[in-house]
């Protein structure tokens, strides 16, 4: 039996607990030019082996988020790498799932960072240290005092299963044990990161429904102050547009085909300036991809080519290898 299906079952069998509940909070992260002080700063530390300031940064979720989002996620996997090394003499990939939880506990560093690790793993196409973190969080969930942990866990995991091996019902039943939990417990942006995973994975919705429920999470997420995952949620509902656009092809449909290829355009570029605001590289990426192949499907293939190809240039400028379902 493979680890996806051994951790798949432990899933399965994890209850809620009664005592620890994490309070919501904003979602933040640094200005790229703080960003950019702050990897320097890092790249320092580590390099004269100032573990005070090391652990400092591991310990600043805002630097976390940062670095994921604008995928300097390498330097904080090889800084906690060090860390773990210089104060518990093993690395991350040769200790034991629950010591790998003791070292978080005993030093006092935030549980977060362990998802955190496991979403960067993600971004980066490596299953080896994914599914290290993945089981250690769900194969100590006991241990875990913040029960949000391990639900972040399981969705990062059903975003696995979607995207790498593309089983999506197996997906979408994680997703709704995250929602059930998240709603339960009042986990508002977990909830909507639940509902965004089930809406990109649910084949049997149409496009307006998908649209539908694209912008129900996009106006949720706005709401909590997460402007990074709404706009994700909106560029979707772009996509949607252009899907359906590409079914109506008779002629007939002419007038409301190019409606609503002249709408998908119109969120795309609009998320295209809100990027230029916010410096998320992977939203960026997947917003040249959506309007590259709108402009494609509306005969300007030369300018969608364009797009396209700016994407990949920004995909490998990034080394992100993140595709879209």
């Amino acid at each position: 039996m493979n680890e996806s299906k051994i951790i798949q079952q432990n899933i399965n069998i994890i209850k809620p607990k009664d005592s620890i509940i994490v309070p919501l909070h904003e979602y933040k992260i640094y200005n790229p030019e703080k960003t950019g002080e702050i990897v320097e700063e890092l790249k320092m530390s580590m390099k004269e082996k100032d573990l005070y300031l090391v652990e400092k940064i591991i310990k600043d979720s805002m630097a976390w988020r940062s670095f994921d989002v604008r995928h300097e996620e390498y330097l904080l996997i090889e800084a906690f790498d060090m860390l773990l090394r210089e104060r518990f003499g093993k690395e991350i990939l040769n200790i034991e799932d629950k010591e790998l939880v003791n070292f978080v506990h005993e030093f006092d560093l935030p549980e977060q960072i362990l998802v955190e690790i496991s979403s960067m793993a993600f971004h980066q196409r490596n299953p080896v240290l994914f599914f290290k973190l993945i089981s250690a969080i769900v194969e100590n969930c006991d241990d875990i005092k913040d029960e949000i942990i391990v639900k972040r866990a399981q969705h990062n995991m059903a975003t696995w299963e979607a995207v790498v091996n593309k089983n999506f019902e197996k997906s979408i039943n994680i997703n709704k044990d995250v929602l059930k939990w998240a709603k339960d417990f009042g986990q508002e942006v977990l909830a909507s990161k639940a509902k965004f995973g089930i809406t990109a994975t649910k084949y049997s919705l149409k496009s307006n429904d998908k649209i539908a429920d694209y912008k129900t999470v996009q106006a949720e997420l706005e709401k909590m102050g997460n402007i990074y995952d709404a706009m994700r949620a909106k560029i979707e509902v772009a996509n949607c547009y252009l899907k359906l656009a590409k079914k109506q092809t008779d002629k007939k449909s002419i007038n409301v085909r190019q409606e609503n290829l002249d709408h998908a355009e119109s969120i795309a570029r609009n998320v295209l300036n809100i990027v230029e605001e916010i410096n998320y590289p992977n939203l960026e990426i997947r917003s040249w991809e959506v309007l590259g192949n709108i402009q494609i499907e509306q005969g300007k293939t030369q300018s969608g080519k364009r797009k396209l190809k700016k994407a990949n240039e920004l995909r490998e400028l990034y080394n992100y290898s993140t595709k879209h379902i």
